[in-house]
């Protein structure tokens, strides 16, 4: 576009659409999800981006829509700095013992009890640290914010970057969470917990705009739990126990 290139407001009722539309898309990638595609995530954190996301140059669009003053539904426990093992918010883990698979992570869903503060305002809610992995040397934190902005800017959301932020490489690569299965006495690092991560802040951002404005849902939403891990976690067949271990790693 032209440097000088004229701009035209666009109408309200055109952002409402826009918004509907975004929220569509989200319900969309959460589906396919749920069935299993966990790739999803990626497209699930660009849309979340763009709901949320100030810059210097640009606004969110449910801040042109002035519905920043939303209490978002948050899942996640605070972080406990006396916690000697890594806080994982806004997961949790399947055990399939009979299918001989090794234990996941899943999003958290509809927690059977919801934390002291349930709803936050935006800022607190999108600032809030809901993964901290401990380590030996330092600890390493991550926001709602940071999660969906690196998946988004940088790892292939609405682009990929051939080099990542060191912190977020060492959580979503290098198992900094310090979480390993034990089956059959053999010991593997669980999977990247951020796409688990950014499904269960798209639950939360679903459950707060379908409860405060219903108008913008094509058709209802609701968590449906997911039974299926990942692609490389198919399972033996054959009923195995398997255990989990918090490890300290960086």
């Amino acid at each position: 576009m032209p440097k000088n290139a004229k701009r035209i407001k666009v109408p309200k009722s055109e952002l409402k659409a826009q918004l509907k539309e975004q929220i569509g898309f989200i319900v969309s990638s959460c589906e396919f999800f749920d069935q299993g595609k966990h790739q999803e995530a990626k497209r699930i954190a660009t849309h979340l981006r763009i709901l949320f996301h100030d810059t210097r140059m640009s606004k969110s669009l449910l801040g042109q829509l002035g519905l920043e003053s939303i209490r978002y539904l948050n899942t996640s426990e605070p972080h406990d700095p006396a916690n000697l093992v890594c806080h994982v918010g806004l997961i949790s883990f399947r055990f399939d013992c009979p299918s001989g698979r090794r234990t996941w992570i899943v999003p958290k869903g509809d927690p059977d009890k919801l934390p002291k503060k349930a709803l936050l305002r935006l800022p607190e809610w999108w600032n809030m640290k809901v993964i901290v992995a401990k380590g030996n040397k330092k600890d390493i934190a991550f926001s709602r914010r940071e999660l969906v902005l690196h998946v988004a800017n940088t790892d292939g959301g609405s682009h990929v970057d051939n080099a990542l932020d060191e912190n977020y490489m060492a959580l979503s690569r290098w198992n900094a969470i310090g979480i390993v299965t034990i089956q059959n006495g053999i010991e593997k690092p669980i999977e990247n917990p951020v796409f688990a991560c950014i499904r269960q802040i798209a639950h939360e951002v679903l459950s707060t705009l379908q409860t405060k404005h219903p108008e913008f849902f094509e058709k209802p939403y609701s968590y449906r739990k997911s039974g299926l891990p990942s692609a490389d976690n198919p399972g033996t067949g054959e009923p195995t126990v398997c255990s989990l271990e918090f490890k300290m790693i960086n």
